[in-house]
């Protein structure tokens, strides 16, 4: 854990305990601090407690967590697959997963609820680039494509019924992957599209001041793929730089003028030999954008907030692209009922912090809110191993304390906004306010970390400005080296009157295999090195045992 990260925690409890913070706040501080607070785990059956154990004890198990994608593809070419979904949905699914249809995950969403916890019913389809590869190898690239639009449209539907689910909950969210609603291979030529442009512009940046003259502009519009097409790109490019003279643009603008959005600059991006987007590939680009508009249509129609997941960061720029646009469209000031679209951040990711930055500035110059979600990351297994394999820089910072400096750094840039928003004295809510953001975290330090800069900044747990979000299932975490459920944190909050909200994600067994593995591999990295004991699981366990404490009937249920 950096330095810095854990001064920011303990300057809070310090703060609880000498009494500069404000009573509510102390009480919320102290009950964090606790590691022996029984909210969590005092509703949950005996059953419920030593599934939870036994799963964790699994993820301790880095060979078999490492094994785990390899056992469950081999089962599946052997038609091996019945027996092994079968495990995995009693142990892994039940754990992390609300059920295998939307509807299923109704009564955990109850339950939550009566503990003052929202949900984010999440819709686990997601594809990655062996999806686009032809089913065999008699298939054309016009069928595999055919294929992906279906199951892209199908996405679309099982999505709107999400929406329809979590409507049942007022206040809820529903999660989207962006690589559920078109092809990834056209995702991974726009990110590689987009990062070319952002490396064009400071490569011409030559005095790194963030801006560029017209004729900078003009020499990249010069080698962009499709230029030769144009009749007249020096023109065009005078007319997409937009400024008199001797005028500037910064990256913001830049971005926006070479737009993949911009009708006038979209030729430019066009080329067949490979280095921009092909024509068929802007048409399932426009296919994709539909989706995306019906989706926040009904979205805003049934009164769900809408949060566009991260994914892999070869697909990132182009997910980033898709979602701040939706944002600009569907997150406009003063409407009632607040921001409908939620950008996630991947704070591990080494760009993270600029990208956030920049956005803030962007939602301030395009009057919407921005509403953001910061994680600290979940494919870092899969992005080293990647970019080891491809000999590239890894995208990720170097480690957890980088990681720990990067998201607290994020979260402290957005509380700040909040703060100067609110300078008049007069209360935020999620019309008037310029940022809505979600602390998705399961790190107790940076939860009371937030709970302290929201008290200094006058931003209440009412406001619904801030947000915390937690996985559902809890994860283990480590401090000093011990043992907590995170399961915790949500509750606490939750009684406290702070916004909390729990993922659920759901589907069929075979389609949230990566989630849950994803989950496995996040947890291996946690517990690896710490005692194999899960001390408040244990200790709920012997007072159910000595009978000095049992589950809380009234509020139990059952997934």
């Amino acid at each position: 854990m950096s330095s810095l990260h854990s001064n920011l925690a303990q300057s809070a409890i310090d703060a609880a305990r000498d009494g500069s913070s404000s009573s509510d706040t102390a009480t919320v501080i102290a009950e964090l601090s606790n590691d022996d607070n029984r909210i969590a785990v005092r509703t949950k059956t005996a059953r419920d407690l030593m599934l939870a154990l036994a799963v964790y004890r699994m993820c301790t198990m880095t060979w078999l967590v490492n094994l785990a994608p390899r056992l469950i593809s081999l089962s599946e070419k052997l038609r091996l697959s019945a027996p092994v979904y079968w495990v995995v949905k009693r142990t892994f699914f039940h754990q992390f997963c609300g059920g295998e249809t939307a509807d299923a995950c109704i009564s955990t969403m109850q339950t939550l609820h009566a503990s003052g916890i929202g949900s984010i019913l999440d819709l686990s389809i997601e594809a990655d680039l062996d999806d686009d590869r032809p089913a065999d190898t008699d298939s054309s690239a016009a069928l595999t494509r055919a294929r992906h639009n279906e199951h892209a449209d199908r996405a679309l539907a099982l999505t709107k019924q999400c929406l329809d689910t979590a409507r049942i909950q007022p206040g809820s969210f529903a999660a989207v992957k962006v690589t559920a609603l078109g092809p990834p291979s056209l995702l991974r030529d726009l990110t590689v599209l987009l990062q070319s442009l952002h490396d064009a512009f400071h490569r011409a940046d030559t005095d790194g001041h963030g801006h560029l003259d017209h004729l900078g502009f003009r020499d990249i519009v010069r080698s962009l793929p499709g230029t030769a097409s144009v009749p007249d790109a020096d023109a065009l490019a005078a007319t997409l730089f937009g400024r008199p003279g001797a005028g500037t643009i910064d990256l913001l603008h830049f971005s926006a003028a070479l737009s993949i959005d911009n009708s006038e600059a979209r030729p430019l991006l066009i080329s067949s030999a490979g280095d921009g987007l092909t024509p068929d590939q802007v048409e399932d680009y426009e296919a994709m954008m539909r989706r995306l508009r019906d989706l926040c249509d009904y979205a805003r129609e049934c009164g769900v907030r809408l949060m566009i997941d991260a994914e892999q960061s070869y697909f990132q720029r182009a997910i980033d692209h898709v979602a701040i646009r939706m944002e600009e469209e569907y997150n406009r000031q003063g409407v009632e009922g607040g921001p409908v679209v939620f950008t996630t951040y991947q704070m591990y990711l080494k760009e993270s912090l600029s990208k956030l930055k920049m956005d803030v500035e962007r939602a301030q110059r395009g009057g919407f809110v921005l509403g953001a979600k910061l994680v600290r990351g979940a494919y870092m297994v899969s992005e080293r191993k990647r970019a080891s394999d491809l000999g590239l820089p890894s995208p990720i910072l170097p480690d957890l304390a980088a990681t720990h400096a990067s998201y607290d750094a994020g979260v402290e840039l957005l509380l700040q906004v909040l703060g100067e928003a609110r300078r008049d004295d007069s209360p935020l809510s999620p019309v008037n306010s310029p940022i809505v953001f979600m602390i998705a975290s399961h790190n107790r330090e940076s939860v009371i970390a937030a709970c302290s800069g929201m008290e200094k900044r006058g931003v209440r747990p009412e406001d619904g400005v801030v947000m915390f979000g937690q996985l559902l299932g809890g994860q283990m975490n480590r401090k000093r080296w011990k043992c907590r459920m995170c399961d915790q944190l949500s509750y606490i909050l939750g009684c406290h009157g702070y916004a909390i909200y729990k993922y659920l994600p759901y589907g069929e067994v075979r389609e949230v295999i990566p989630y849950l593995i994803r989950r496995a591999q996040e947890n291996s990295g946690v517990l690896g090195s710490v005692a194999p004991e899960r001390r408040l699981l244990w200790n709920e366990l012997k007072r159910r045992a000595l009978g000095s404490g049992k589950v809380d009937e009234e509020n139990t249920k059952t997934k």
